[in-house]
């Protein structure tokens, strides 16, 4: 990798965040013109235009572990390639990020953006639920003719609707951001 190319990817990454707090993803031409490249078939720049990316809707936090009743807050965009996560792009999409470790065995950890879409469920679907008035991410399950919500941490008992489960939205997708280590890791032989 040439030296200038990790500059130019940190560049258009702070873009993209600007894009998603600013509502608004450039063009194509203006990518180009920003990081003074031609057009070609093989710029890596055309792989971020907006075409190709969607500003999906972040409206808060979702525990991920008890319920709470929280509120609907739009937090801004996250910036994601609905097409490569096959997912179609539509205005009944959006993310919420997740509070609690109750979804570990299923590879979704505290701090994770999930993305969702609002379709009806089925058994075994992840989803964004309210039960009983509280709002919660776990697994929907069915027994007997009866729903109830599984959370994927032993550490959690299942939910078992008092009054009410309504089903908000199914998972998709998973979005992880992955943080440096603050101090550096010793390396072996290898």
């Amino acid at each position: 990798m040439r030296p200038g190319n990790l500059d130019r990817k940190s560049r258009v990454f702070r873009l993209l965040q600007t894009a998603a707090e600013n509502g608004k993803l450039p063009a194509t031409a203006e990518l180009l013109a920003q990081f003074n490249c031609r057009p070609s078939r093989r710029s890596p720049l055309l792989a971020l235009a907006a075409d190709r990316f969607s500003l999906v809707p972040l409206l808060g936090a979702i525990p991920a572990g008890l319920g709470d009743a929280t509120e609907p807050v739009n937090l801004g965009s996250v910036p994601v390639d609905l097409n490569a996560l096959r997912i179609r792009p539509t205005a009944k999409t959006f993310a919420l990020r997740v509070r609690g470790d109750s979804m570990i065995n299923a590879q979704i950890r505290d701090g994770d953006i999930v993305i969702i879409e609002v379709r009806e469920a089925r058994a075994g679907d992840i989803v964004a639920a309210v039960i009983d008035g509280e709002t919660t991410l776990k697994r929907l399950v069915a027994q007997d003719g009866e729903f109830y919500l599984h959370a994927e941490n032993p550490l959690y008992p299942d939910l078992l609707p008092l009054h009410g489960l309504s089903v908000q939205g199914v998972m998709r997708a998973v979005v992880r951001v992955c943080e440096p280590k603050t101090a550096p890791v010793e390396r072996g032989p290898f």
